[in-house]
């Protein structure tokens, strides 16, 4: 602020000096007065570049310091809590295998649930990383011909707890069969189990949740179509952006997982949207090439539609 103020009086004074010189022909003090301060411009230009360059080496070790606070953070996932994870699952399925003894059914059936959290924090762990990793351009997908009809079934399974829960059933169409693109398997499924996931929370029990997989034009549309509480259209336009601890969420992590989604499908060179009827129906659509090196070469993308 003290540098613009003197910035300004520095304007004022010079061109005052300057009217005064062009109207006599002769002014000492008023010429004295402009070399003055012309030292005086010069050395303010100095003092504001000495300033900017100090600004600047703060803000780069702040940067540097964020990043390696960022980077130790990642390593404590992976090392500290991924691994003992990926132990306790071993432990788990050894004691459910009845290994090491017989079980009764009711201690298997506390180990399911003790293993379907494990494997929740595991899920939630590889998320953290995989945003982490996407952000820093630092993720490699591996494009393959793949089956959405047969990936669908694969995210159905592993949601099914949640659809037991809420007492929710679930049946999808398909345009053909063999609906294909060219897509990274493991990310797409990542996709389509946080879309179902979310369908699921969105819908009131009893309820049945409809996808519906069309292909035309070179794209392949995915739709989860569920009955619930409507969204508005503010929830629908922030649904797959990052909104950390957000209250109207009421699951953790779940915007994590709408925000990789997104980050999967750009990746994909795709749209993933929600919307609603504004009644009682709310879909959540991604969009993808079919073939991928197509849409890259013409530069084309998804229609929002």
């Amino acid at each position: 602020m003290m540098s613009i103020i003197k910035g300004l009086i520095f304007v004022i004074v010079y061109f005052s000096s300057l009217s005064v010189i062009y109207s006599t022909e002769y002014n000492t003090p008023a010429l004295l007065c402009i070399v003055s301060m012309s030292v005086f411009f010069i050395m303010y230009v100095f003092n504001i570049k000495k300033e900017l360059k100090l600004k600047i080496q703060t803000n780069r070790k702040l940067y540097e310091k964020l990043v390696s606070q960022r980077n130790y953070f990642t390593e404590v996932l992976v090392h500290d809590l991924k691994v003992p994870t990926i132990a306790q699952l071993r432990g788990l399925e050894i004691l459910k295998n009845e290994t090491i003894g017989r079980l009764a059914a009711s201690q298997k059936d506390m180990i399911s649930q003790i293993e379907q959290s494990c494997k929740y924090i595991l899920e939630m762990i590889s998320m953290i990383i995989a945003t982490y990793k996407l952000e820093l351009d630092e993720y490699d997908l591996y494009y393959e011909r793949i089956n959405l009809p047969e990936l669908l079934l694969e995210g159905v399974k592993d949601v099914s707890p949640l659809l037991q829960e809420k007492y929710v059933s679930f049946s999808y169409m398909a345009t053909q069969a063999d609906a294909f693109a060219e897509a990274d398997r493991a990310e797409m499924k990542k996709v389509i189990t946080a879309l179902l996931s979310t369908a699921i929370m969105y819908s009131k029990s009893g309820e049945k949740i409809l996808v519906n997989i069309t292909t035309k034009n070179n794209n392949l549309k995915f739709s989860v179509i569920t009955r619930g509480k409507a969204l508005t259209e503010e929830e629908c336009a922030s649904m797959f952006s990052y909104c950390a601890n957000n209250p109207k969420y009421g699951a953790v992590g779940h915007d994590i997982g709408l925000y990789l989604s997104k980050k999967i499908i750009d990746a994909h060179r795709g749209r993933i949207y929600a919307s609603s009827d504004g009644i009682a129906t709310n879909t959540f659509t991604f969009i993808i090439p079919q073939n991928l090196q197509e849409a890259v070469l013409e530069n084309v993308y998804p229609v929002l539609v």
